[in-house]
C-alpha cells in the first residue's frame, strides 16, 4: 500500500474536514445512531464499565457519540470527560451528564468545576476523536498533540478505540506518522468495527 508522505498531512486534513463539512444534518443523525448502535454491541461484548468518552464537536460535524451517554440504560456503566490544562488532557467524572459542562478550549464542552479529575488507570476503553484512521491504527488528528501525549501514558489494558465517519476510514492507504504517534486498538464507524492490526 502507498505511504502517504508527511507533508500531505495538512492536505488531508483539510480535504476530510470539507467532506464532513458537506454531511447534512440528516444524514449526520442517521450515521450517528448507526454508530451508537455498534458502539453499544462493542460495549456489551466486551463487559466494558468505565468509558472516556468526548463531547462532539457539533459546529464541525463530528459524529454524535454523546447517544451513548444521553440514552444509555446501564446504571453500572460510568463515562469520563476530558479537559485540556495547559498542554495536558485530564479526565473527570461528571454527576449530571447533562448540566456539569462549560464552553472550554477550542468551544467544545468540558466538564466544569463540578468535575471530579480520576486516574486513567480506571479506564476500560477510550474513545477518540479523529480525522483519518487506517488499519494499522493510525490516527491523523487534529494537530494539537494532545490526545497522542496522552495515550503515550495510558494503561495498555485500556482499549483505545478510535471514531468517526466511513468515510474518514482508509482502507487502501497507511496514513502518515511518527514515532510518537499513538496507534489505536479498533476503529467504530457509522458502518463498520474494524481491529486494527497493530
Amino acid at each position: 500500500m502507498s505511504i502517504l508522505n508527511l507533508t500531505q498531512k495538512s492536505v488531508l486534513r483539510k480535504k476530510i474536514k470539507k467532506v464532513r463539512s458537506e454531511v447534512s444534518e440528516n444524514n449526520r443523525r442517521t450515521s450517528s445512531l448507526n454508530f451508537c448502535n455498534r458502539l453499544e454491541v462493542f460495549l456489551t461484548i466486551f463487559q466494558l464499565r468505565h468509558i472516556a468518552v468526548f463531547h462532539p464537536i457539533h459546529e464541525n460535524k463530528e459524529i454524535d457519540i454523546s447517544l451513548i451517554w444521553d440514552g444509555h440504560k446501564d446504571s453500572n456503566r460510568v463515562f469520563y470527560f476530558p479537559k485540556v490544562n495547559g498542554k495536558s488532557l485530564d479526565f473527570y467524572s461528571v454527576n449530571n451528564l447533562r448540566e456539569d459542562f462549560s464552553v472550554g478550549y477550542s468551544n467544545i464542552l468540558e466538564p466544569n468545576n463540578c468535575g471530579v479529575k480520576v486516574d486513567s488507570s480506571v479506564f476500560d476503553v477510550i474513545l477518540i476523536p479523529g480525522l483519518a484512521f487506517d488499519l494499522n491504527g493510525t490516527r491523523l488528528g487534529y494537530g494539537k498533540g494532545f490526545y497522542d501525549k496522552f495515550l503515550s501514558i495510558l494503561d495498555l489494558k485500556t482499549i483505545r478505540v478510535g471514531v468517526g465517519f466511513s468515510f474518514q476510514f482508509f482502507w487502501e492507504r497507511n496514513l502518515p506518522s511518527r514515532e510518537w504517534d499513538q496507534h489505536l486498538d479498533w476503529i467504530i464507524t457509522d458502518k463498520e468495527l474494524i481491529r486494527c492490526s497493530c
